[in-house]
């Protein structure tokens, strides 16, 4: 009777070993398939960590040639406002050299 109830028992715990066995197999199962869900999240947060940067540096390029094509516009207002300047300048150099001949012409009448 005592060796049909150590019989019992070492069935038993044969069963509840098998059952633990089969519950930890399960276990490492989901925890691969968790990782390989990790890996893929991990993996997709990549590509679009990637994407954004390329978003990101297409934004900027655009803001370069937006600067770059300002950049230009000022240059060229500032050539067209040298080249004024320049032309004021003679202008103004032809003026005064006009207003000393008047002068010196008056002068010279003045001293006959």
């Amino acid at each position: 009777q005592e060796h049909e109830k150590l019989k019992s028992d070492l069935e038993e715990n044969q069963q509840m070993l098998l059952h633990a066995q089969e519950e930890v197999e399960r276990l490492v199962k989901e925890q691969e398939d968790a990782q390989k869900e990790v890996d893929v999240l991990t993996d997709e947060i990549k590509i679009i960590k990637t994407r954004d940067q390329a978003s990101r540096l297409q934004i900027l390029q655009k803001n370069v040639e937006v600067n770059n094509q300002e950049l230009d516009a000022t240059r060229g207002a500032i050539a067209t406002r040298a080249l004024e300047m320049e032309a004021l300048k003679q202008l103004h150099g032809a003026e005064e050299e006009d207003l000393r001949k008047a002068l010196a012409s008056i002068q010279a009448s003045n001293d006959e």
